[in-house]
């Protein structure tokens, strides 16, 4: 291998003036997005050159937008998608450039012209080498797919659109995003993710025509009235100061931390490369690289009113007009933004100030940890034989959200569902496979325990009377889909048990409480419980996405809610910090280089601790079955994870860590569903498909009434109340991650509802999986 690599970079070297020349001629093509110049032309030339490497490409569009280059080559067991776009920024200034821009020019090892990094060059570096690869080394050991855009530059307004009517040319295992440069120094860089992007024109009206500036005694100015409102947007900290901004921003991990401090960053050559004597606030090591990479940005990009040339002339303007861009970080989005600079506007007199959107991308991080970005860091390391720096999302903004997470699946689960099939499939014809069950079981007990050590009473008390209610309703909801589950069954002529298993079982404990008791139920008599659970809980998950945005739209509109202005008060961020009240405080951020025997020691006491609420509970649960009781084996730890997490925080005695309890529970849950999902027996609840969806249909039915007629009343009737809605029919049907998309899908479109965040996440996070584990096993017991 090394031998055939040998000749591919030959190939390559020999092509070295081949390879530029046709960059020049790219770069030739004036392809400005914004002014829509040489849109179609580019296409044309990039679609060739797609071509000529190998690529079975094509164009498409959408109504409206312009050609989008798809295609593929290569074949194999994995996808990679490769998306660049073709467009380039305007110019302009066109006198600070030493050259046309459109006329690239090789000076002193460098080529200039606009497109070369951004993103004509990228473009063509990545169909050259799947042409040197084919090549020299032959096909493609894995299906490449291409995604050539023209309108990034101008924020993708029709890319969106353009994948949902595309998704089987685009759907892949990972993505290799438009950029991937070598550092100041030399070291290859990746950067997992990207913040996004809200652009706004900012405009003021005065008089209706140019005054002379003695009038500005008596004739408003607009130009003043611009910069007075600018400046309510920011403080000299250079903190910005919109009411409710701050409540979206998510807070960077310990572990993305620890990952950042690591990140080489030249400040002398960067103050160098931009001229200027210190950052803001006179930052340097950690703090500013947080600042950078993890906080938002509010930027004036341009001012304009009056009189700018040579000269005088003492006019008073008629209007004035700002140009504003925003770099969001998750949790923001353009249209949150959108309504909380009009609020903050609106409520410091400044009614008068027109506010037109003019283009806005959601953010998009992905981890550290996924496949894509080990094998990114990998390749790196044996191409330029280095470690790459790993940047956690480029400053920059694109259109990564439209195309990765509109197109994401989870691994997990569907890797453990295709062998599921596949095991249908091959049995009885070719194979029976089977798999060993202890690993699965001990990974199942300690994800519940870990569930067990977040059923903190303190919760329920720092949270009051709202998070009360929302887990009263919530008991409600189960304890009600159990019950209808049973009569239901029992209409039907099944075992009961399978009514429990269509109800909170699956929908309000998901997939993993579905596969937990699905062992239990098949020792009381349903040979497919565990088949049934699962596909009940995939089932509840769909229909509770799909769902979620409708049930609280409808209430918004059906009510006509008034959207009111957000508060610090009660936000997701607090929400967090009450949960993870007892974790290291947020003055960890200039500590984190003295972190790392405290991280090791707290990892290696929650593990103990776990480790001792399993081996108690073990005992619990031999101590119930002998007293009668058929329970999964994870109840009693679970119980004894609980009385501990109360006990801790009575007596700090064990100063357990929720972060810690969630990175371990998070690590099991995956594995133990991967492999629960390998021991499916789908072939045995075929006959039992018809009568378990109308059980399904019927809890849809049963969670959309209490949606409208029990959740949205008793929360308060009102904007909160109506997303929560939506966040109860996400988790009462699916699961906690459900009910969050929900909410982001309403707040996103309506504006910020922070105390539903923090209500929902409570319950929806660390309460209710604790009381319906208990309900279930309750239920089953009386019908043993």
């Amino acid at each position: 291998m090394a031998g055939t690599f040998a000749a591919f970079d030959a190939h390559v070297r020999a092509r070295r003036r081949e390879y530029l020349d046709e960059l020049k001629a790219l770069v030739r093509q004036p392809t400005v997005s914004a002014q829509r110049i040489g849109i179609e032309e580019t296409a044309v030339l990039v679609l060739d050159r797609a071509r000529r490497a190998g690529v079975r490409a094509r164009f498409e569009r959408v109504e409206g937008g312009p050609p989008t280059i798809v295609g593929d080559t290569g074949a194999g067991a994995r996808t990679l998608l490769v998306y660049d776009h073709y467009d380039v920024q305007p110019p302009d200034p066109l006198d600070e450039w030493r050259t046309p821009p459109f006329e690239p020019i090789e000076r002193d090892g460098f080529l200039y012209g606009r497109g070369v990094s951004d993103n004509k060059g990228n473009l063509l570096a990545r169909l050259q080498a799947i042409e040197a690869y084919r090549a020299t080394i032959g096909e493609l050991p894995l299906r490449v797919r291409v995604l050539f855009e023209g309108e990034e530059e101008i924020g993708s307004p029709h890319l969106e659109r353009f994948v949902d009517e595309h998704v089987d040319d685009l759907r892949a295992d990972g993505c290799i995003w438009e950029a991937g440069y070598r550092d100041a120094a030399g070291r290859p860089t990746i950067s997992l993710g990207l913040k996004g992007i809200a652009y706004f024109d900012l405009r003021v009206r005065g008089a209706a025509l140019d005054a002379h500036s003695s009038m500005g005694t008596i004739v408003p100015n607009p130009a003043w009235r611009l910069v007075w409102a600018l400046g309510t947007l920011k403080n000299e900290s250079d903190e910005i100061t919109i009411d409710g901004f701050g409540d979206l921003v998510r807070r960077p991990t310990a572990d993305e931390l620890a990952m950042l401090e690591g990140v080489p960053y030249d400040e002398d050559e960067l103050r160098k490369i931009h001229g200027i004597r210190s950052f803001v606030r006179g930052l340097s090591g950690l703090p500013l690289k947080v600042k950078h990479f993890y906080e938002p940005t509010c930027t004036i990009c341009g001012l304009t009113s009056g009189y700018a040339g040579e000269g005088t002339k003492t006019v008073l303007p008629a209007v004035a007009s700002a140009k504003l861009d925003f770099r969001l970080v998750p949790d923001l989005t353009p249209d949150a933004v959108a309504k909380l600079l009009r609020a903050h506007l609106d409520r410091r007199g400044f009614g008068d100030v027109e506010v037109a959107p003019a283009h806005g991308e959601a953010p998009s991080r992905w981890p550290a940890s996924s496949e894509v970005a080990r094998a990114a860091v990998a390749a790196c390391r044996a191409a330029y034989g280095r470690e790459p720096v790993v940047y956690p999302l480029m400053a920059g903004s694109g259109p990564m959200h439209q195309v990765c997470d509109r197109l994401n699946i989870p691994a997990s689960i569907i890797g453990g569902l295709l062998y599921a099939l596949a095991a249908v499939a091959l049995r009885g014809r070719y194979l029976n496979l089977e798999m060993d069950l202890v690993l699965r079981d001990i990974l199942m007990v300690a994800f519940f325990t870990t569930v067990g050590m977040s059923a903190s009473l303190s919760l329920v008390k720092l949270g009051g009377k709202q998070v009360l209610w929302f887990l009263g309703v919530s008991v409600a909801g189960l304890l009600m889909q159990n019950l209808l589950g049973l009569v239901a069954a029992k209409a039907m002529g099944l075992n009961p048990l399978i009514g429990l298993l269509a109800g909170s079982v699956s929908l309000t404990g998901g997939p993993a409480t579905a596969l937990a008791f699905g062992g239990t139920f098949e020792k009381m008599g349903v040979s497919s419980a565990t088949a049934i659970g699962i596909a009940s809980a995939i089932f509840g998950i769909v229909s509770g996405g799909l769902l979620g945005g409708y049930v609280g739209g409808s209430l918004l509109g059906a009510n006509r809610l008034a959207v009111p202005p957000n508060k610090p008060a009660g936000s997701l961020a607090k929400a967090e910090q009450a949960v993870y009240s007892k974790d290291p405080p947020e003055e960890i951020v200039p500590r984190m280089s003295e972190e790392s025997a405290s991280e090791h020691s707290s990892l290696l006491t929650n593990i103990i601790v776990l480790v001792l609420a399993m081996g108690l509970g073990t005992l619990v649960s031999r101590w119930l079955e002998q007293a009668g009781m058929i329970l999964p084996s994870y109840i009693g730890a679970m119980i004894c994870a609980g009385l501990i997490r109360n006990l801790d925080d009575f007596t700090g005695l064990f100063k357990i860590s929720q972060h810690r309890m969630d990175e371990i529970g998070s690590i099991s849950l995956d594995l133990f569903i991967v492999m629960a999902l390998l021991t499916l027996r789908l072939w045995e609840m075929v006959h039992l498909a018809a009568p378990v969806l109308v059980i399904l249909g019927l809890q849809i039915l049963l969670v959309l009434l209490l949606c409208r007629f029990l959740v949205y009343r008793v929360m308060g009737r009102d904007y909160p109340a109506a997303v929560m809605s939506a966040g109860y029919c996400g988790f009462m049907l699916g699961t906690t991650a459900n009910s969050m998309a929900c909410m982001g899908e309403m707040v996103s479109k309506f504006g910020p509802a922070p105390r539903a965040f923090f209500v929902v996440s409570i319950v929806g996070a660390f309460l209710i999986d604790f009381i319906n584990a208990l309900v279930i096993t309750q239920a089953a017991t009386l019908l043993q």
